[in-house]
């Protein structure tokens, strides 16, 4: 048998809110949505995708919020399923993903202003603002 190998998985999650009373969907100005990187381990990368599924299926839950308001997290998908060709230690690449551009000035079209990176839009941007 084949030594496990290490992936990780971009799994995709939103919330649902719902009206206490009427059950309807909340609208809003813009919808969050989460980009869960999941480690796993499998034999190949056909059952490490089977392992994203039921542990992105496992992620669904619901609650009430402080508005009483009816939350409900809902899967969505696998968005990328990479393997780790890197052992987990501080400052390792544990994975990577290659793309093409026209010319060599579209490079830097790819790196995004500090503020708009993922983890500090997100910080910024966590409140969600109710459609009237």
């Amino acid at each position: 048998m084949k030594t496990p190998k290490w992936y990780i998985a971009n799994l995709i999650t939103h919330p649902v809110i719902k009206d206490p009373k009427t059950k309807k969907i909340i609208k809003y100005k813009k919808y969050s949505y989460c980009d869960n990187l999941t480690l796993i381990k499998a034999k190949n990368s056909e059952a490490a995708y089977k392992k994203a599924l039921v542990f992105g299926k496992d992620m669904e839950h619901r609650y009430i919020n402080t508005d009483d308001e009816i939350v409900e997290s809902r899967f969505d998908g696998v968005a990328e399923l990479d393997e780790v060709f890197e052992t987990l230690e501080d400052g390792n690449q544990i994975t990577y993903s290659q793309g093409f551009v026209k010319n060599l000035t579209d490079i830097k079209r790819l790196i995004p202003k500090k503020e708009n990176l993922r983890g500090i839009a997100w910080e910024r941007n966590i409140s969600l603002e109710k459609k009237k």
